[in-house]
């Protein structure tokens, strides 16, 4: 038996990949019922590359919005840079709600996960790992997949109290619908002196938004976040304050973005780290979901293949560890640069973004193909 702790997008791919190649595993969520956290989502072609493995690329495709064009503009809507998804990534970029993806994992998922439970400490035996839930009930396993996100109970008794790095920015999310979209498959970002503004299309008249501000840590929101938004992006180009107004108030999601700085080892024994118990990542490049589902196949796919568990583990390790740590370092540096509160800065960085224009887009995808490119 197979122990997962978590039931996000990490946990329940991987209990999908477990169910596909006939391994016994539950899943333990410590939340009372599965809500999804957050509101839209985007999965690049590495992420459906990794779905394909498990036969779950066309169910996942089907809650999704195609993206073709991705545009960096400043805070008055004047283009910095324009790309052709496609052509910088080969296959499709899919953007959806956060509850359409977890609906659909549930579903092909085909078992019960069991909410209410908590993951908070295990000891490695010598024939696998005793796991003890917070109710004080301890279970045999084989393994211990610790899939419980940033503040991951399994990885604190696995490495002990580890400070979490705060990136210094905010972030706020929600989602509008019945709006008019000039550009239905156009991702859009807009960037201001230490903040920006992303607007995601997920339906034909559906968009998930997303605002990132510099601000100290642990600030709260007025009873209407709206307020404070629409003043922080006043005079910002069309359609930013109407997607702000047409944002019921309760459902604006506010989180401060931290990440972890990587480390080099996610195995102890028979407990092992996945998704953001393993490498927490910012938000910036996308990232964070894709290489979670990454982390899933993988490990499934290497528990299949070896002769033991512990040459699984061993193999899951070579395979992931430095791909996902470069994700973490790279989204974490693309904040830091993005809300630099240095104007000179603000203004090569704007020129030097300019001049991209004039690479072919060919460049570009060669140098980011490894990014986009999954493979067991």
């Amino acid at each position: 038996m197979i122990i997962v702790a978590g039931g996000g997008i990490g946990g329940l791919t991987l209990g999908c990949a477990l169910s596909k190649a006939r391994k016994p595993f539950q899943i333990f969520e410590r939340a009372g019922e599965l809500r999804p956290i957050g509101a839209g989502i985007a999965l690049s072609p590495n992420a459906f590359q990794a779905l394909a493995h498990i036969g779950m690329d066309d169910r996942v495709r089907s809650c999704g919005w195609d993206l073709e064009l991705a545009d960096l503009c400043d805070s008055r809507g004047r283009l910095l840079m324009r790309a052709r998804v496609p052509k910088l990534a080969a296959g499709v970029t899919k953007a959806m709600t956060r509850a359409n993806l977890q609906q659909a994992l549930i579903e092909e998922l085909g078992t019960t996960v069991q909410t209410g439970r908590a993951v908070v400490d295990y000891q490695s035996t010598s024939s696998g790992v005793r796991v003890r839930m917070a109710d004080g009930e301890e279970i045999e396993a084989e393994l211990l997949v610790g899939a419980d996100g940033l503040r991951s109970s399994v990885r604190r008794a696995m490495r002990g109290n580890e400070l979490l790095r705060y990136s210094g920015q905010t972030s706020w999310r929600g989602l509008v619908t019945g709006v008019e979209i000039n550009e239905p498959h156009c991702v859009t970002e807009s960037w201001g002196p230490c903040q920006r503004f992303g607007m995601v299309p997920i339906g034909a008249s559906h968009v998930y938004w997303f605002a990132v501000a510099n601000a100290p840590v642990g600030e709260r929101d007025e009873i209407d976040p709206r307020h404070e938004l629409r003043r922080r992006f006043a005079g910002w180009h069309a359609p930013i304050d109407r997607l702000l107004a047409l944002t019921p108030p309760d459902q604006v999601i506010r989180t401060d973005i931290f990440d972890r700085p990587p480390i080099n080892c996610w195995v102890d024994g028979r407990a092992v780290l996945l998704g953001d118990a393993a490498h927490p990542m910012t938000p910036n490049l996308g990232m964070g979901a894709c290489q979670a589902i990454e982390d899933a196949v993988v490990l499934a796919d290497a528990l299949s293949r070896e002769p033991s568990v512990d040459a699984a583990l061993t193999r899951y390790q070579s395979r992931r560890i430095s791909r996902a740590n470069s994700f973490v370092e790279r989204s974490f540096r693309f904040g830091q640069v993005a809300h630099t509160s240095n104007a000179p800065l603000r203004w090569f960085r704007d020129q030097a973004i300019r001049a991209l224009r004039l690479v072919p887009d060919f460049v570009i995808s060669r140098a980011m193909a490894r990014d986009f490119d999954f493979r067991l």
